[in-house]
């Protein structure tokens, strides 16, 4: 009856009897004297151990209660996005205990108990990232493209400033084609403020480097257009109208300065700042799902996005429409 005894005093937990806790401890009447892992705890028989007790004749044994943690329910941990990777152009998901001393189990023991604790998975390819990432081949691709057009509209300028006393090149109206490949230059460098994280700063620079570049060449553009429509027009009238460079850079000018009020209308009462856009669902430990934001520069309303938009339309639909015009004007 000794083993009987510690049965009922060392497991007071659950039904059982001794075939299903001591069937591999015990051989005919003689107790092995190794320690003995059970889905009840471990049994020693070591001595020194602070739980120490005799077990009749047959041995000494001691039991201690195992750890058990409670079952998951998707509140003991967080989930984030991590690093993106510049190489494949993903970003690892990164799953954190919400405290490290409180965790909780998945699969229960035959004791119906958890005692194994949860281990949260690691993605490292998880989601696209939701930025161009410096290094990446699309970040390089960016960089060698607007570095080759910027290359491409300098050396058209500096052949028109070398050459500019040159018949042929006069004719070409030489201050506005320096002012054309001078936007168009800073056009294409202003590509490379969309590499890299949004912010508020990167975010207020994409918007004002690209629009007031591009109306820099298409305001120099249309200027150009409407002095042809002017003539041609005055020649129709028999009448003789004179319209000089500067006049068609200060046109030029009042053009992208009209864009640059509604620029900077739309950075005071609603600039884009890092905003999310959409969620995604990623996969949690059994039986969660959760949900990552993918950002963006927004803006609280398209307003000012749409009228600046509106903005060029316009500037582009008039030009088409001053070219029609002007359409049986002889080429020279």
């Amino acid at each position: 009856l000794g083993y009987q005894a510690l049965l009922f005093t060392a497991y007071p937990i659950g039904e059982f009897d001794e075939n299903s806790v001591f069937s591999d401890y015990l051989l005919e009447g003689i107790e092995l004297m190794e320690p003995q892992e059970t889905i009840f705890g471990t049994i020693f028989n070591d001595t020194n151990h602070g739980c120490f007790s005799q077990f009749g004749t047959l041995g000494d044994r001691f039991y201690t209660k195992p750890v058990e943690y409670p079952e998951c329910d998707g509140t003991y941990w967080t989930h984030r996005r991590g690093e993106c990777d510049a190489t494949t152009t993903k970003a690892e998901i990164v799953y954190e205990w919400v405290d490290e001393n409180v965790k909780c189990g998945l699969v229960p023991n035959e004791a119906g108990k958890f005692s194994i604790a949860a281990e949260l998975p690691y993605v490292k390819d998880g989601l696209e990232c939701d930025y161009v990432k410096k290094g990446s081949s699309h970040a390089n691709l960016a960089v060698l493209f607007a570095s080759l057009g910027a290359l491409i509209n300098f050396l058209i300028v500096a052949a028109i400033i070398r050459f500019r006393h040159n018949t042929h090149v006069r004719q070409t109206q030489p201050l506005l084609v320096i002012c054309m490949g001078t936007g168009a230059i800073l056009l294409n460098l202003s590509t490379l403020t969309f590499i890299g994280e949004h912010d508020s700063v990167s975010c207020a620079m994409r918007i004002w480097t690209f629009n007031i570049c591009f109306d820099l060449v298409f305001a120099i553009l249309w200027a150009r257009i409407y002095r042809v429509f002017l003539i041609f027009s005055s020649t129709v009238k028999m009448k003789r109208v004179v319209i000089k460079d500067t006049s068609m850079v200060l046109m030029a000018g009042g053009l992208t300065l009209l864009d640059g009020l509604i620029l900077l209308f739309w950075s005071i009462m609603d600039g884009p700042t890092k905003k999310a856009s959409t969620e995604v669902f990623v996969a949690l430990p059994e039986p969660a799902l959760g949900k990552l934001e993918v950002f963006e520069c927004l803006s609280d309303s398209p307003s000012f996005a749409t009228a600046t938009m509106m903005f060029k339309v316009v500037l582009v639909l008039s030009a088409c429409y001053l070219v029609f015009a002007s359409k049986n004007i002889p080429a020279n």
